[in-house]
């Protein structure tokens, strides 16, 4: 059920965004879904990061298998920040219309 609210939210967005950009605000959209993209990949490096080095602490990981786990993480940011982020920010019209039947 929550997953189904999720998901008409999320098809409602989109829809309401591309109401705007066709009313000329496009740009506007895409700069501030590029921002967040940016911000949400930020977010999840460090928090990735801070999570792998407690757990290498708990666990009394060796140096080598902590550096090695960092620099996956660190390469997945590589990956999202040269262009995976591209995919967060793409606007389609949904397969669910009208999904929370306001009209």
């Amino acid at each position: 059920m929550i997953s189904a609210d999720e998901e008409n939210h999320l098809a409602y967005c989109h829809e309401e965004l591309l109401r705007l950009a066709a009313a000329g605000h496009g740009r506007t959209i895409l700069t501030a879904l590029r921002q967040t993209a940016h911000a949400e990949i930020r977010t999840y490096r460090d928090v990735s990061l801070a999570v792998m080095a407690h757990m290498g602490r708990i666990l009394r990981w060796p140096k080598p298998k902590a550096a090695a786990l960092a620099l996956g993480i660190h390469t997945v940011y590589g990956y999202e920040r040269l262009g995976g982020w591209r995919r967060m920010t793409l606007l389609r019209m949904p397969t669910v219309r009208n999904a929370l039947g306001t009209r």
